[in-house]
């Protein structure tokens, strides 16, 4: 699809009224070339365009009536089940069994090109994956963590898709965590939420982040020129895991291992917490580092913020009482 000769794409946009999604709105409602953004959330969103047609509800639901009269160009995939859940089930019907409701809704209303947030999680956290992580290395989802077990999975479900649909193309990206001044409540900021920061023993590894404009700009560069193919997204420049922590002004805990599991463990069991279960504690010991050659190869793109900037942006905002969902 040529992108560029055309003057009113219909864009379709899951997950519309989340942390990504609402400002993407925003961004989409600016380019003279799109016609018609259709919003898709189970929450309201507070974005109003007289190109925005918004629909409260879930990617579990019928959704052909919706595309019925709209011919879509574009799909960007955002909704997802990004926090963990006890309601292991549920979440993965959300993720993978809504992921082909959407796309299956989309291809009857003509859909060209699909855009999928997707995660670096989807490598795993193993003491033996390579740094940098490349494309080429076989996706390894960490066991017992809904996030990456899902996320590898509605990437199987679109890149199946687009097998038995040759006539639609995919971009997936698989983006470190993304952070910035309106990062209010997203996963990148849960470890500077507490009073303190928990690392573990023996473990202070480098973690990289993307700076939520950063990530804006690259999907305004690619829906403008799609680029099929999978893409990992971050900021070749990370943080130790300390620095973070000095960032932030907390202290930190540290703590063994096999102390920290058996309680994680068991708080998640009995649902004394839902932060995290106890596999969560890989991603704090072997976070993926991935290199993003490719796509600067594939787009030209070069993300204008470093992963300090991505994390700064965020407290500034928090300090300064700024920060929006």
């Amino acid at each position: 699809m040529n992108v560029e000769s055309r003057s009113c794409l219909t864009v379709v946009v899951t997950g519309a009224a989340g942390y990504i999604g609402n400002h993407l709105l925003r961004r989409l409602s600016e380019l003279p070339e799109v016609g018609t953004i259709i919003g898709i959330d189970i929450k309201a969103s507070e974005f109003k365009s007289e190109k925005l047609v918004f629909y409260n509800r879930s990617i579990l639901s019928p959704l052909k009536d919706i595309f019925n009269q709209n011919k879509v160009d574009i799909l960007v995939h955002l909704a997802f089940v990004v926090k963990p859940s006890h309601q292991r089930e549920l979440a993965a019907q959300i993720d993978i069994t809504g992921t082909l409701n959407i796309l299956e809704a989309c291809l009857e209303a003509g859909l060209k090109h699909v855009y999928y947030l997707s995660s670096h999680t989807v490598y795993g956290a193993f003491s033996d994956n390579p740094i940098p992580i490349t494309e080429a290395c076989p996706v390894r989802p960490l066991p017992g963590f809904q996030y990456s077990e899902d996320k590898v999975m509605a990437e199987k479900t679109i890149l199946d898709f687009c097998r038995a649909h040759p006539e639609v193309q995919a971009t997936i990206l698989r983006a470190c965590p993304v952070i910035g001044a309106n990062a209010a409540d997203s996963i990148a900021t849960v470890m500077l939420q507490p009073p303190f920061v928990l690392r573990l023993k023996g473990y202070d590894p480098v973690m990289q982040f993307v700076h939520e404009d950063d990530l804006l700009d690259l999907l305004m560069v690619l829906i403008m020129k799609p680029v099929p193919g999978i893409y990992n997204v971050a900021n070749d420049e990370g943080l130790r895991y300390s620095e973070i922590a000095k960032l932030a002004s907390k202290r930190i805990l540290v703590m063994p291992e096999k102390l920290i599991r058996p309680l994680l463990g068991l708080s998640w069991k009995v649902h004394l917490q839902s932060r995290s279960p106890p596999s969560g504690l890989e991603l704090i010991k072997y976070p993926p580092v991935i290199s993003t050659v490719a796509l600067r190869k594939a787009t030209g793109y070069r993300f204008t913020h470093t992963s300090k900037e991505a994390i700064t942006a965020f407290l500034r905002s928090r300090r300064s009482g700024n920060t929006v969902v």
